[in-house]
Order: structure tokens, then C-alpha cells, then sequence
């Protein structure tokens, strides 16, 4: 696997690649992961910090979704009649994008590595991985898994460096990670004329609606489960919680019966960042086990004070609403636009909800519980990405017409 160093190395490797055709990778990539699939979770447990249990749940997702991958490319990638207005011949190809610069961020480097890595491939782009130097041993040992495969290469110098200096080379950025480097990332790929895909943070805001106890005690499992797994450090994780005024003693109790710690009410931002300071200094790793302490619920009085940022820890933010309205309004406030959650019945609630300006709504299903093949996307300041999968979003769409 070519390793560089520069932008100039890179702009001198990308000059030297050819046009390439598509490639089926998916079989010889799945069968070299499942060969190290035990060195890659045990590095990845000991960078990130997260649990074998959560890191081999994400090994399975990346199995599957390899799985289905040439099938899937296959679907996507055919030619399409386009019926205009016009008497002409219009025919909407599919291609790759060319030259592609891949950003992944520190808080997901399995699945998402090798996914993007190989979808990449499978369609016929020349792509190049970047990533935090934290992470430079783990990407080493999963781009092993592409040895003798042409296209693809590992930028090991800082992504900055290449964002700053070397976007000429790339036809399209596709970038993950903080959503305060936009403005820097965007401005660089237009100066250079390269097109991106960018995926931020998410803020993601859940309300729970007036409901049984069963259903209710459900809707916590849930909801402790999506924000336990990886630490907390998923844009998909539950970041604020509004729970109606009718349920929300019950929600209290609920959840301190099955995770003991839990903050009273005071300033949100000095609770969090307690609650966050007191857990990287345990560097607890948290897998749902009996017993464990987090994650940690900060009870706030009003959705106001509810806080405007990813907190991206096993923390979460509370507070009681009176009404859907009330929560409606902090939904519809929200800037970060990733996904929202619904826990309830009430179809008029239900039909409200479905009318928001989300990338995804979740309705009563754990929001951190992700399909790999599904469409994604980013709005708001969570990105710029459009709902779709991730063999749409590597490859290009040009409308061929021909005068008869």
C-alpha cells in the first residue's frame, strides 16, 4: 500500500494513475479483514477507548454491508433513459468521481474505513485516506487488507496539511469529522475546484411522549443503550432529551434504576462539563454491562437551557415539556439538522414530527442503530450530504444528450 508523506508525493502518485475500470473488491477485502479481524478490534479498542462489544458490532455492520456491496454497485451504477421535454436522446450515466480525498474522523475508524475504502474501489475511483495521527497504526492495518489492489494509497502526513495544500490533485473531498472545520474545508475546495461531501456533528434531540409504562421503560432501555454505545462519541447518539411533563417522574426513576449516576438540576454547561471531565479521568470503557455508571443524565428546568452542541461523551441532557409543541419548538430550532427521534403513538404528534427538516427521523427505534447500506446525509450545520448511500455519494451523475 503506497504511503505518503507530502502533498507533493501525493499530486506526484495521483499523476501516475490511470483511468481505472471498477473493481470487484468486496470478496478479497472481506476475506483478509476477517483474517485480522482480531489484531484490527484490539487496536481499536485500545485507541478509541471503546468496548470489544460495541467495536465488534461495528465489524459486523462492515461485513455486511461488504456483503452486499457488489450487488448494490451494480444496481447503482447502470445507465438510465432520461424522458425530457426536449425530442432528444437523453441517457443519465453513472461513473466514478476520479480522483477522491477521504477524511475520516477519530471517533469511527471501523466501519467506516474500510467501507468507504472499498466502495471506492468497487466503482472505479483513484482514492487516498487520510486520518489523526492517533489513528495512523489502526488505518495502516486496515488498508494491509487492500494489498494488491491498484487505486488506493495512505496519506500519513496531517490532513490539514493536504486540505491546505494539495486539494489540486482531487476531483471531490469526501470529509468527516468536527463541523467547525467547514468553513476552511469548503473554502479550500472551491479555490481548488474540487467538490465535496462533508459529514459533521449531530446534536442529535429525542422527545418522549406520554406513554404506558412498559412502553416507557422500552423507550429508556433504548435510549441508554444508543448512548452508552461507543462512549457516546456517535453523531447519531442522543444528545438532549424532552420528555412529556405526564412521563417524566417515571423516565427519572427509570433510568437511575438502570444506570445509578445521575446529576440534579444546575447550569447545563458547568454539568456537562463535570460529568465529561469526571469520565475521561476514569477512562471508564462501558459496554452495557451490570453495574456501570454512565452514562450520566443532567437534569436541566426548561428546554432552553437544553444544550446547542454535540456533547459527544456518555452524557445526556433532560428536561420536562408540557406539550409536543414544546418540544416542536427546540426541534425546529435546532441548527445541527442530523436526525431526531420520536418515542410514542399520538398520530398528530407522529404526523408534526415527519414534517421536520432532518437528514433522519428515527420513531421508536434505538437512534444510534444504523442500516450500512441505507441512505445518510447531513443538513444544517451537522454538513453538507446528501441522503444517500454511500456508492451514491462516491460516484457521479452526467446527463448525455444527443440532437436526432
Amino acid at each position: 500500500m503506497p504511503e505518503l508523506q507530502s502533498p507533493t508525493e501525493v499530486a506526484s502518485w495521483l499523476g501516475q494513475q490511470r483511468r481505472r475500470e471498477r473493481l470487484s473488491v468486496a470478496p478479497l477485502v472481506t476475506r483478509q479483514l476477517d483474517e485480522a479481524s482480531h489484531d484490527i478490534v484490539t487496536e481499536c479498542v485500545a485507541v478509541t477507548g471503546y468496548s470489544s462489544t460495541d467495536v465488534e458490532a461495528l465489524w459486523a455492520d462492515q461485513r455486511q454491508y461488504l456483503s452486499v456491496l457488489p450487488l448494490a454497485a451494480d444496481s447503482v451504477m447502470q445507465d438510465a433513459v432520461f424522458d425530457g421535454i426536449r425530442k432528444r436522446s437523453q441517457t443519465l450515466r453513472r461513473g466514478p468521481i476520479g480522483k477522491l480525498l477521504i477524511c475520516i474522523p477519530s471517533n469511527a475508524p471501523v466501519p467506516l474505513l474500510a467501507m468507504l475504502a472499498a466502495t471506492a474501489l468497487t466503482v472505479g475511483d483513484t482514492c487516498v485516506v487520510a486520518g489523526p495521527r492517533l489513528l495512523a497504526p489502526l488505518i495502516r492495518r486496515v488498508l494491509s487488507c487492500f494489498d494488491g489492489l491498484h487505486g488506493l494509497a495512505y496519506f500519513a502526513g496531517s490532513p490539514r496539511t493536504l486540505v491546505a495544500d494539495g486539494l489540486a490533485s482531487f476531483d471531490h473531498v469526501y470529509f468527516m469529522g468536527s463541523s467547525s472545520a467547514y468553513a476552511s474545508v469548503a473554502s479550500a475546495c472551491v479555490n481548488a475546484g474540487a467538490g465535496l461531501t462533508f459529514e459533521g456533528q449531530g446534536n442529535g434531540l429525542v422527545y418522549v411522549g406520554s406513554t404506558p409504562r412498559e412502553q416507557l421503560a422500552e423507550t429508556v432501555r433504548l435510549l441508554l443503550e444508543a448512548k452508552r454505545f461507543c462512549n457516546g462519541r456517535m453523531c447519531s447518539a442522543p444528545n438532549s432529551i424532552m420528555v412529556h411533563r405526564s412521563a417524566y417522574t417515571e423516565f427519572l426513576a427509570t433510568w437511575t434504576d438502570l444506570c445509578p449516576k445521575y446529576k440534579l438540576t444546575g447550569p447545563v454547561d458547568q454539568l456537562v462539563s463535570d460529568c465529561t471531565a469526571a469520565w475521561l479521568k476514569e477512562n471508564t470503557i462501558i459496554g452495557g454491562s451490570t453495574g456501570v455508571s454512565y452514562p450520566v443524565l443532567c437534569s436541566v428546568e426548561e428546554p432552553a437551557a437544553l444544550p446547542s452542541w454535540e456533547l459527544f461523551a456518555p452524557v445526556a441532557a433532560v428536561c420536562s415539556v408540557n406539550s409536543y409543541d414544546g418540544a416542536e419548538r427546540q426541534l425546529t430550532a435546532n441548527r445541527y439538522r442530523l436526525q431526531a427521534s420520536y418515542f410514542g403513538d399520538d398520530p398528530q404528534e407522529l404526523e408534526r414530527f415527519e414534517g421536520l427538516n432532518y437528514a433522519r427521523l428515527c420513531i421508536n427505534i434505538n437512534p444510534i442503530d444504523q442500516d450500512p447500506i441505507a441512505p445518510w446525509g447531513n443538513y444544517g450545520l451537522s454538513g453538507h450530504s446528501p441522503v444517500e448511500t454511500f456508492i451514491d455519494k462516491l460516484t457521479r451523475r452526467q446527463l448525455v444528450e444527443v440532437g436526432t
